[in-house]
């Protein structure tokens, strides 16, 4: 059962960063919900921080995805991870690019490569904080 929270936030830039993430989360409460998860809890909310815990949702699901069907340390085509991020994350195709692929590059976990005539994406083999793999 949920309990209903209140805050007040003075601070100008913490209001800014808050509307900010509310924009990328859809709502003030995903984005405050994702904070807290981020800082306390991994996805099956466990207190300690999952690997991709500072990933919203969608770009989470993106990425298992293209892990799931590429593994990782791999190259594929654009229109491929394109096609596999938008059947993941119920996002049309031709907004992949921008609101899925592009922040996951952002924040490094894929590489984009442009060649000659195609453009490739790599899926980086990424460490674990205790040393090891991670997806």
């Amino acid at each position: 059962m949920g309990q209903r929270v209140r805050s007040r936030i003075n601070d100008d830039d913490r209001l800014e960063a808050l509307e900010a993430a509310a924009d990328e989360h859809g709502s003030t409460a995903e984005a405050i919900r994702h904070a807290i998860d981020v800082a306390y809890c991994d996805a099956d909310n466990n207190t300690e921080p999952s690997a991709e815990a500072d990933l919203p949702r969608d770009l989470r699901d993106a990425y298992a995805a293209l892990c799931d069907r590429y593994g990782t340390d791999s190259r594929i085509g654009l229109e491929s991870a394109m096609s596999v991020v938008a059947q993941a994350t119920k996002t049309p195709k031709d907004d992949t690019k921008r609101t899925v692929l592009e922040p996951l590059r952002q924040r490094g976990y894929i590489g984009v490569h442009p060649g000659r005539t195609s453009v490739t994406v790599v899926i980086p083999k990424r460490a674990a904080a205790d040393g090891g793999e991670r997806r």
